[in-house]
C-alpha cells in the first residue's frame, strides 16, 4: 500500500467534538522537535476508528507507532490529548503523549508483570515503567501527565521548557477548532522521510513548498477525506494569489499511476522572465513506472513556438511528430528543480500541449490515449476525484494503487487552492467503488513495439502453463514471434519464407499442450510453444501450396485433419503428419479456388471444396457427395459460411446465394455494391456494401472509407463483429444487434482478434496499430 498516503491518513483522521479544558495550555507540551502533533478530545475514540480504517490496518508505520502506545490499554485518558512525533524516519519515532486528565484502567496490583522506578532529574521526578512488554515514562502533576518513549524528552520539555515556538505553526494553530480532534504536518517531515513515500506511493518528486498543515478529517470504513489550511515557506511565494483549473487533466490517460499538477500562470516568482512565460500549467506523472512532464498553453501554436529550436524530429506517430529533445526552454530558476528535463529525452506537441518523456513508448502512450479519448476525465475515478477536491487549484496530486486484499483499486488526492497569506489544504483517500459503468468501453491496455513491420494478421494464443493467451505474430523479415500479452518476447524463430494461413493454436497430443500450426509457399509447420518443430513437421513439398492450411477438427476432440492445397490437388494429413486414408476426394477438375471449409449444420458435418470453374462439392468425412446441387453454380467471390441451416455466399454479381441441405439454390438481390463482402456464423449473417453494414436485419451507417471485411468472433457464447476502417485507422466493435460497443471505434489498422486473453473477466482485442506496433484494448 501506499506508505505516504496512510501516513497522511493516520494524522488526519480528525473526528471527533467534545469540550475543552480552557486549564490545558497545549503549547507548552508540545516538544520543539516536534514534526506531526495530533491534538484530540478523546484520543482513544480516535485511535479505535483509526484501527477499523482500511488503508490504516494495512500500513506499517501504524502498526508500529500502535505498539509504542500499547501501554494506553492500562489508562484512561480523559480530557484534550496531544500527541507529538518526531523522527519518522527512524525505526522508533520518538513519542510525547501529553494528556489533560488520566486514570488507571485496572489497578497497577493486578498486573503481575511490572517494574516501576521513580527518577529524578533536573529538579523533576518521573517514572520508568514496563508493565507486561511495555516500556514508557511518565511524568505526572496531578491529573495531568506526560508519557514518552524516552526520558530525555520529557526532561527537554518539562524541566528545560523547550517547546515548539514556530510563527508558522502559531499561525495554523489559532485557525483550528479546538472543539475538534486537529492535526499539524510540519515539512520537514518530507526531506529524508515522506520523499520516499511520495516515491513509493508513484508521485513524482517535488519539494513541498509549505511549512505547516493544520486539518481536520471525515472518515469511513472506505474513505478519509480531511480539509484545512497551509502556510507557505518563506522561501518562495510559490502558492501565488491566483488558482487556475487543472488543464492537464484533459489529456492525462487512463492507465496513469500518479499526477502532480502546477498552475504556473499564478506563481509569484522572482525571475522578470515569468511574466513572459507562455506555459499555463505544468504536470509530472508516472506511466508503468516512466515519468513524464506536461506543459499546457493557450493554444497549440504558443506551444509550437515555444518549442521551436529545441529538438529535431526523429519519428512520426498517429500524424504526431516526435522530437528528440537537445536544447530545454529556459525557465525561471524556481520552476528547475520541479522539471528534471535531464530526465527527459523525447516531445511531442499535441494541441496544446508539450509532452516529454525519458521514453518513446511512454510519449506514443499519451499520444495515443488523446487521439482516442482514452482519458482520465471520461472516467467514474475522475468524478471522485472532483467530487472531493475543487476543479480550481495552484498544486495537485492524484494517485492510484490497489489495497493489499481489495478488489476496488484506491484512489487518492491532496491539493493547495491559495490566498493571501496561507493556502486551503484539501486530500482523500478512497477505496469506494466506481460505476462501471464510465469505465466499461474499450481501454487501451498494452502497446508493443517490434523491431520490422507487422505482416499479416496477429493472433491470440493459448498459453497453457498460465491460462491466459500470448500472441503469434510474423514480421517483415519473416521472424515469427511468441509474446506474452505483456509483450515479454517468449521466443523469435526466422522462417525463410512468410506465413501464408492463418496460425492455428492446436492440441496434438490431446493433453492440453498447444502447438502453432500453419502453412508458407512450400511448408506445412507444426511448432511447440517453444518455437521447436514437433515430430514429423515440418512437412515440405516440391511444388506450391496454392491456398492457406485448413484446420478441421469434426467433433471437437483434437483428432485434427490438416488440409492443404496444391492446384486441383487437395490432401488431408493427420497428426503424425501423415496422408488420411477414407478421404476420397483428391483432386478437382479445375484448380481449387478457395481453402476447404469445414461446416457443421445441426448434428451434421459437411466440406465444401470450390473451384475456379464455379463447381462446388459439398461432400461429408469420408469425401464422398453429401449434397447432390440440383443446378450448376456460377463463380462465387467469398468463402462459404453455414447460415440459418443453410449454405451462404455471394455470387460474381453480389446476390445473396443460398443452399439447403437437400441441394436446393436460390438467389436474393440484396442490390449489394460490387465490393460486397459476406461473413456469418450459425445464428448471424454479416455484409458490408459500401458504407452500409448490415448486421441480420440491422443497418449501420458508416463513415465512407476503406474497410476490411467483417468478422465474427465468437466469445463467451455471444458474437462480437468487427471491422476495419484502413483509411481512417479506426477499429469498430458491434453486438448482433447492431449495437457499437462502448469505446470504439478504437484506433487500429488492421482486422481484430478478440478473445477473453487474461485472468479477467473483461475481453481483450488484438490489432495492429503503427507498422511495427501490437495494441491491446480491453473492453467489457
Amino acid at each position: 500500500m501506499n506508505r505516504l498516503l496512510s501516513v497522511f491518513a493516520f494524522f488526519l483522521l480528525l473526528a471527533c467534538s467534545q469540550p475543552q479544558n480552557a486549564h490545558f495550555n497545549s503549547l507548552e507540551f508540545i516538544p520543539e522537535n516536534a514534526e506531526i502533533i495530533l491534538q484530540s478530545p478523546e484520543l482513544e475514540k480516535f485511535l479505535q476508528s483509526a484501527e477499523e480504517n482500511k488503508f490504516l490496518k494495512q500500513e506499517p508505520l501504524f502498526t508500529k507507532l500502535k505498539g509504542q502506545l500499547e501501554f494506553l490499554r492500562f489508562y484512561q485518558i480523559a480530557g484534550r490529548s496531544l500527541l507529538s512525533l518526531s523522527g519518522l524516519n527512524k525505526d522508533k519515532p520518538e513519542i510525547v503523549l501529553a494528556s489533560e486528565s488520566i486514570d488507571y484502567r485496572i489497578s497497577l496490583d493486578s498486573i503481575k508483570n511490572k517494574q516501576l522506578e521513580t527518577i529524578t532529574q533536573n529538579s523533576i521526578s518521573f517514572q520508568k515503567a514496563t508493565l507486561e512488554n511495555s516500556s514508557f515514562y511518565l511524568y505526572q502533576e496531578g491529573k495531568l501527565a506526560v508519557f514518552s518513549n524516552r526520558a530525555a524528552s520529557l526532561i527537554s520539555l518539562i524541566s528545560e521548557k523547550k517547546h515548539l515556538a514556530n510563527p508558522d505553526f502559531d499561525q495554523v494553530f489559532e485557525t483550528t477548532d479546538p472543539k475538534k480532534t486537529n492535526v499539524y504536518i510540519q515539512n520537514t517531515a518530507f526531506p529524508e522521510s515522506f520523499k520516499s513515500f511520495l516515491h513509493k506511493a508513484g508521485f513524482p518528486e517535488v519539494t513541498p513548498y509549505w511549512s505547516w498543515i493544520a486539518a481536520d478529517i471525515d472518515l469511513s470504513p472506505d474513505k478519509v477525506s480531511w480539509n484545512g489550511l497551509a502556510t507557505p515557506t518563506r522561501k518562495s511565494s510559490i502558492f501565488g494569489r491566483d488558482r487556475g483549473e487543472n488543464i492537464t487533466t484533459e489529456i492525462l490517460p487512463n492507465q496513469f499511476n500518479s499526477y502532480y499538477n502546477l498552475d504556473i500562470a499564478a506563481l509569484q516568482l522572482t525571475d522578470s522572465t515569468s511574466s513572459e512565460l507562455p506555459v499555463k500549467n505544468m504536470a509530472l506523472l508516472k506511466i508503468a513506472n516512466e515519468e513524464a512532464m506536461i506543459l499546457s498553453f493557450l493554444d497549440k501554436e504558443s506551444a509550437s513556438l515555444f518549442m521551436a529550436g529545441s529538438g529535431e524530429p526523429i519519428s512520426n506517430y498517429r500524424n504526431t511528430d516526435i522530437f528528440r529533445l537537445e536544447n530545454p526552454p529556459l525557465f525561471p530558476a524556481e520552476l528547475q528543480e520541479l522539471l528534471h528535463f535531464q530526465d527527459k529525452e523525447f516531445y511531442s506537441v499535441l494541441d496544446q500541449f508539450v509532452i516529454l518523456t525519458g521514453e518513446q513508448a511512454n510519449l506514443k502512450t499519451l499520444i495515443a490515449a488523446q487521439k482516442d479519448e482514452q482519458n482520465f476525465s471520461k472516467t467514474g475515478s475522475y468524478e471522485v476525484v472532483f467530487n472531493n477536491v475543487a476543479s480550481q487549484s495552484n498544486q495537485l496530486f492524484i494517485s492510484r494503487f490497489q489495497l493489499e486484499d481489495e478488489q476496488n483499486p484506491a484512489i487518492a488526492a491532496v491539493q493547495f487552492i491559495a490566498e493571501e497569506n496561507y493556502a486551503h489544504f484539501h486530500a482523500f483517500m478512497s477505496s469506494e467503488e466506481v460505476s462501471t459503468s464510465q469505465n466499461s468501453g474499450a481501454q487501451l491496455t498494452q502497446t508493443i513495439s517490434l523491431e520490422n513491420p507487422i505482416s499479416g494478421q496477429p493472433v491470440f494464443f493459448k498459453n497453457h502453463t498460465s491460462d491466459q493467451m500470448d500472441i503469434a505474430v510474423q514480421d517483415n523479415q519473416n521472424n515469427l514471434y511468441l509474446l506474452s500479452n505483456r509483450g515479454s518476447v517468449f521466443w523469435n524463430k526466422a522462417l525463410k519464407t512468410a506465413i501464408e494461413s492463418p496460425i492455428y493454436g492446436v492440441d496434438l497430443f490431446r493433453n492440453g499442450f498447444q502447438q502453432l500450426a500453419f502453412s508458407t509457399g512450400y511448408k506445412f509447420y507444426v511448432l511447440d510453444r517453444n518455437g521447436k518443430n514437433v515430430e514429423h513437421f515440418p512437412i515440405e513439398f516440391n511444388d506450391a501450396i496454392t491456398q492457406p492450411l485448413a484446420v478441421f477438427d469434426y467433433d471437437n476432440n483434437r483428432k485434427y485433419r490438416f488440409v492443404l492445397v496444391q492446384n486441383e490437388n487437395v490432401y488431408m494429413v493427420g497428426s503424425n503428419g501423415k496422408a488420411i486414408k477414407g478421404f476420397d476426394f483428391s483432386r478437382g477438375s479445375t484448380n481449387i479456388a478457395k481453402p476447404p471449409r469445414h461446416i457443421r449444420l445441426g448434428t451434421k458435418d459437411y466440406i465444401l471444396i470450390s473451384e475456379a470453374s464455379g463447381k462446388l462439392h459439398i461432400l461429408n468425412r469420408q469425401g464422398s457427395v453429401r449434397v447432390p446441387l440440383k443446378e450448376a453454380l456460377g463463380a462465387t467471390n467469398q468463402e462459404w459460411y453455414g447460415y440459418n441451416g443453410k449454405f451462404v455466399n455471394l455470387t460474381t454479381n453480389n446476390e445473396l446465394l443460398e443452399i439447403t441441405q437437400n441441394g436446393n439454390i436460390s438467389k436474393r438481390d440484396l442490390a449489394l455494391a460490387e465490393n460486397a463482402r459476406l461473413v456469418a456464423n450459425e445464428n448471424t449473417l454479416v455484409y458490408l456494401t459500401e458504407n452500409e453494414l448490415h448486421i441480420n436485419d440491422q443497418v449501420i451507417q458508416l463513415d465512407y472509407g476503406l474497410y476490411t471485411n467483417p468478422q465474427i468472433a465468437e466469445v463467451n457464447g455471444k458474437s462480437l463483429v468487427s471491422i476495419c476502417d484502413t483509411q481512417a485507422e479506426k477499429i469498430y466493435v458491434f453486438n448482433t444487434n447492431g449495437e457499437l460497443l462502448d469505446g470504439f471505434p478504437v484506433f487500429g489498422t488492421s482486422q481484430a482478434a478478440i478473445a477473453n486473453a487474461d485472468t479477467d473477466p473483461a475481453l481483450e482485442l488484438l490489432c495492429i496499430g503503427e507498422e511495427n506496433e501490437l495494441l491491446i484494448y480491453e473492453f467489457q
